[in-house]
């Protein structure tokens, strides 16, 4: 069973990605069933299709591999440092997370966007705020 996290690990992400081919496998040969295209029942479409499906599942497993061979090395790595140096390692982890807060609502680093601007925004945010907000407000005026 796979633990109950609030991310994905290595291997949810694995999962999906497994899952996901074996769900272009099922609608290629569903596809094959086709008469009206052509192409879809000729004898290349399958050898195309086996190729390249053999290709994919060797690449995503070699990268997952590679990932997860990565992944143990940096991990084991943790075991050899002293309490200060693990201190130090975690402390560094948190403040990627930790957004600056201000009690000026004008302040520069909070930027305000959504309806009325009612909804505040943060770093990359920003920008991905003012993309939703052409997009909607585009969809919206035609």
């Amino acid at each position: 069973m796979i633990t109950k996290v609030p991310y994905l690990t290595l291997l949810h992400k694995y999962v999906i990605i497994s899952f996901l081919f074996i769900s272009c496998v099922s609608i290629q040969s569903a596809l094959l069933s086709v008469t009206v295209v052509s192409w879809f029942s000729s004898p290349w479409f399958d050898k195309i299709c086996g190729i390249v499906f053999a290709c994919v599942f060797v690449f995503y497993n070699l990268c997952f591999w590679i990932l997860s061979a990565w992944k143990r090395h940096d991990e084991s790595r943790k075991l050899y440092l002293d309490s200060d140096q693990l201190a130090e390692l975690v402390e560094k982890q948190k403040k990627q997370f930790q957004i600056q807060w201000s009690s000026d609502p004008m302040s520069k680093d909070i930027f305000w966007c959504g309806n009325n601007g009612r909804i505040a925004a943060f770093g990359l945010f920003p920008f991905f705020c003012l993309f939703f907000q052409n997009v909607c407000n585009s969809i919206l005026t035609k």
